[in-house]
């Protein structure tokens, strides 16, 4: 099938009827907001240009337009996991809604717009806009290597491309973000991905050959010997591990060093993997930096050996870490709020300052580069976390005094703050035996081992089995 889409001239993604005659209205409207795009935007830009000087002067910010693109990406086929072959594969491609059309890139170009700029309106199911950037364009499509094709009629595909070379992504990265699609047979999350250069070893074979007749237990399996034996992803396949419970950790039917490549569901745990990001792309940890490479064996077919150093152990786990989206109704925040209305950020900072005796001041730098997943050039997240916690108390309108330190209302970059600390969400945060803070896995509990993994960039945790396993 892949070879049909790559030689077509044309693809046409059949969307459904327009049953309420908005399909003209709609795509007439996106066509306009990509003319005003490419009057406004210079070649020059980055993505700071793209989040702050994109402002298409001269288009409807009211609801109802923008109500209609939200509208459109909220269709079901937007969310099918085979789009990504469909799509991307094709030298040009059409959304076709009812008895109209327009290009898809024209449709993304909107959407990255949405996705990124401060001056776009908030539509219903903005962040369903925003995972069709980040997950279904970036993280998926972005990683075919086609030519011709409709994504380099992308504005800001040359921004996109700077932010997230296609050298620096993995195929565990595709298929994390493809499990957030739908699909109706769960080894599709794997096989619907296979046109993806990423999907190949260096001799251009398949890593993971479709077998229908093989058990989706077996095909993780497979799959995850498969990663774990190649040098370019198997030093970041243990990081895409979650575990959604003590039973899942437990299962006979899979090891637990293998990860689950099946659809998120609406209970599922999310969290975005630690070596997931712009940054650490940019800048990456290095926890075994100096050691061998990755190098893992199989004593047996459910036992994973890999060598590594335990450095510290787990004392402390906050409760799990919930983020409120600052742009979203303050009516969805209320089942997430505390008492007096104290947001979910400040309940685990209460619950940490009262794990330590370290003040305020000298604490907050820890706990902010920690919510930050990283190494910053310079404290500036400290700033941008601060502000970000005080706008968050004053839309809740919470009743309290601030337990933050006090901060400078000219200093911190509330995007940067939107942008990077939700991220830790679905984790707890850790203190060590040794003093050591640490984001760790939702099933991560006290006396569980802190581990460093030769060849992985990541610590892992562990927790002790039976005869020297874990």
């Amino acid at each position: 099938m892949g070879r049909i889409f790559r030689e077509a001239k044309h693809v046409m993604c059949w969307l459904g009827r327009d049953d309420s005659s908005v399909a003209n209205d709609c795509f007439r409207f996106i066509r306009n907001a990509r003319i005003a795009m490419e009057q406004e935007f210079q070649p020059e830009w980055t993505m700071g240009n793209l989040i702050r000087d994109t402002k298409l002067l001269g288009v409807s910010k009211t609801a109802r337009e923008w109500d209609l693109v939200a509208q459109l990406f909220g269709i079901s086929w937007f969310q099918r996991v085979w789009i990504v072959q469909e799509v991307a594969l094709a030298k040009a491609c059409y959304l076709c809604w009812g008895t109209y059309q327009v290009h898809f890139y024209e449709a993304l170009s909107v959407a990255s717009w949405l996705a990124y700029s401060i001056h776009a309106p908030s539509p219903n199911k903005g962040a369903r806009v925003g995972k069709l950037i980040s997950d279904v364009f970036i993280d998926i499509m972005h990683t075919f290597d086609n030519r011709p094709t409709w994504r380099d009629m992308i504005l800001f595909s040359k921004i996109l491309e700077d932010l997230h070379p296609a050298r620096k992504q993995l195929y565990v990265d595709l298929l994390f973000y493809a499990r957030s699609l739908q699909v109706t047979d769960q080894r599709d999350v794997i096989y619907s991905s296979l046109g993806s250069p990423l999907a190949h070893s260096f001799n251009g074979e398949v890593m993971v050959t479709p077998d229908y007749t093989e058990p989706w237990e077996q095909q993780q399996i497979r799959a995850a010997k498969a990663l774990l034996r190649n040098s370019r992803e198997g030093p970041y396949v243990l990081s895409m591990i979650i575990h959604d419970s003590e039973a899942e950790l437990l299962d006979d039917q899979i090891p637990s060093w293998v990860p689950r490549w099946n659809t998120f569901d609406k209970t599922s745990n999310r969290p975005v993997p630690l070596t997931s990001t712009y940054e650490y792309r940019q800048k990456p940890f290095r926890a075994s930096l100096g050691s061998p490479l990755f190098n893992p064996t199989f004593p047996s077919p459910d036992i994973l050996s890999v060598t590594g150093w335990k450095y510290d152990t787990v004392a402390w786990v906050s409760s799990r870490l919930k983020f409120v989206d600052l742009q979203g109704d303050l009516e969805d925040w209320k089942p997430h709020l505390g008492e007096k209305n104290t947001t979910p950020i400040e309940l685990a900072w209460l619950q940490l300052l009262d794990k330590t005796s370290m003040p305020p001041e000298e604490l907050i730098r820890p706990f902010s580069v920690t919510l930050a997943r990283g190494r910053p050039a310079s404290d500036d997240h400290v700033d941008d976390l601060l502000l970000y916690c005080e706008r968050l108390r004053s839309k809740a309108g919470t009743e309290t005094i601030s337990p933050f330190p006090p901060s400078s209302p000219t200093l911190g970059d509330l995007s940067n703050a939107e942008r990077s600390i939700p991220r830790s969400r679905d984790r707890r945060l850790a203190m060590t035996a040794l003093g050591r803070m640490a984001l760790v896995p939702l099933i991560a509990e006290a006396n569980d081992i802190c581990c460093i993994v030769q060849g992985m960039d990541v610590p892992i945790v562990l927790r002790n089995a039976t005869n020297g396993t874990y």
